[in-house]
């Protein structure tokens, strides 16, 4: 995990993991659990969203044509407070994520 921008005076940080090609969502998303609640786990008393930016194809079903488009899946803001439960924080961005994730599937 590398943080990859800063605002504010550090007030607002963001932290990017890179995927790899091929990968699912859940998959991935399973694999980097252990390094975002390391991170929560540092980073008390602030509020946090995931947001997992995917490469997708589409395929016209008209024409059989398939084009790769980025697709963007946010979580809802969740509040990391001391005595928080950060599997409880990641699972709950990752059900939300999932979810939009879906929408856009249908």
């Amino acid at each position: 995990m590398i943080k990859s921008d800063s605002a504010l005076k550090d007030f607002v940080e963001q932290y990017t993991i890179d995927g790899r090609h091929r990968y699912d969502p859940e998959s991935f998303l399973q694999v980097v659990k252990e390094a975002v609640t390391d991170k929560l786990q540092s980073h008390r008393q602030t509020k946090v969203k995931m947001i997992l930016k995917c490469m997708m194809k589409e395929t016209n079903m008209a024409t059989e044509e398939e084009t790769i488009v980025e697709a963007v899946f946010h979580s809802g803001v969740e509040i990391n407070l001391e005595g928080s439960d950060v599997n409880k924080i990641y699972d709950d961005m990752v059900e939300k994520v999932l979810e939009n994730l879906s929408i856009f599937q249908r």
